[in-house]
């Protein structure tokens, strides 16, 4: 493994993205998965609420927050 960068998540890496929580939560349902169309959304309304780490071109982790109004 190379060096990781870590930098704010970008749709044209949504489809990765997708893979690897598929690949890491096996037994979740699709509801609670995140979606390309979900990535994207977040990419345009909370840019700076998602992040990825990359080895390269390969996505090797993510986060993301959201906003919540009490």
């Amino acid at each position: 493994m190379g060096e990781i960068e870590y930098r704010v998540a970008e749709g044209a890496y949504a489809d990765a993205m997708v893979e690897l929580e598929h690949l890491c939560f096996p037994t979740l349902g699709g509801e609670d998965l995140l979606t390309v169309e979900g990535i994207l959304l977040q990419e345009r309304i909370f840019p700076e609420g998602a992040y990825m780490a990359l080895d390269g071109d390969r996505v090797v982790g993510m986060g993301s927050g959201i906003f919540v109004d009490y």
